[in-house]
């Protein structure tokens, strides 16, 4: 049976774990972030809680501060926070450096060393550029759609979710067809009255901008066109290609502690952690 899981469920998750005086909750949004972050802090005076989203992990954040909950933050993706200008409300809410976390860790050279041991480099010299670069310029398109969607642009409340993605990027390219993906994203929403035009448009000029395509790609659509392009494209002649999930849990295992010691996230945590003498929050081994 479904339950349904809002802020004040979290909260409550939240209180229950609490034991004694001592320790820190962190407030997370996912699973796949706690299994991250966990091996960054001191699990022994730490307790995670899953969110499940980023509107319940603020929300709960904001409940629990209200009564005075000591020793919790909330780590959170910034999603386009960044590029908007928006900063968190509390001081104990912290957001990744990048869109989420997966481009947090996509960032590092763990991309360039997943890419150079999964693509066979005859097929992908045809495209004439790297396939990172490639990934990152569909992704951008992709992330431009969501941008102009997102609440503070154009709120269209558009459905980006299980899009397929062969429906819109063309395998002999490997380049995004923005008709198709227009296209593709209406009828996952069910909503044919945007203006095909006017959204070309306003993603060819934020194309024209300079804009940190860090703050803008998804992770999870980088790691979904990664996998179609292993699947269909570029990838080795074996059986068992490797899914997004599959590149996901590899892009996990491979993000340690020297990788994160130099995120502004660590930097934020690690410093308010100085101020907030009574949280223990990071691992010795991560500074």
């Amino acid at each position: 049976m479904f339950e349904f899981i809002d802020a004040n469920v979290i909260a409550t998750t939240a209180r229950m774990m609490r034991t004694g005086d001592t320790g820190t909750t962190i407030i997370v949004e996912g699973g796949a972030d706690k299994n991250i972050y966990s091996n960054f802090v001191d699990c022994v005076e730490c307790q995670f809680v899953i969110a499940h989203g980023k509107k319940n992990a603020l929300d709960a954040t904001k409940l629990l501060n209200e009564e005075k909950f000591e020793r919790l933050i909330a780590i959170v993706d910034a999603d386009f926070w960044n590029l908007d200008g928006i900063e968190p409300e509390y001081k104990n809410i912290f957001l990744t450096d990048t869109h989420d976390l997966e481009t947090l860790i996509l960032k590092t050279d763990i991309f360039e060393r997943i890419i150079s041991n999964l693509i066979d480099f005859r097929k992908a010299k045809k495209y004439g550029k790297s396939i990172d670069k490639m990934m990152l310029e569909n992704a951008f398109i992709i992330g431009c759609f969501k941008w102009i969607s997102s609440q503070t642009k154009e709120d269209l409340c558009l459905n980006f979710k299980d899009l397929s993605y062969e429906r819109f990027i063309d395998l002999d390219t490997f380049e995004v067809n923005l008709n198709k993906l227009i296209s593709e994203v209406k009828a996952n929403s069910n909503d044919y009255s945007i203006k095909d035009d006017e959204i070309k448009k306003r993603i060819l000029e934020l194309k024209k901008c300079e804009i940190d395509l860090w703050q803008v790609c998804s992770g999870h659509d980088l790691t979904k066109i990664l996998a179609l392009g292993l699947s269909r494209i570029f990838g080795f002649d074996k059986d068992g290609a490797l899914t997004s999930e599959g590149i996901e849990k590899l892009l996990r295992i491979s993000y340690s502690s020297s990788h994160f010691s130099v995120t502004q996230l660590y930097k934020a945590i690690a410093n308010w952690e100085s101020i907030n003498k009574s949280a223990k929050i990071l691992k010795n081994s991560a500074i």
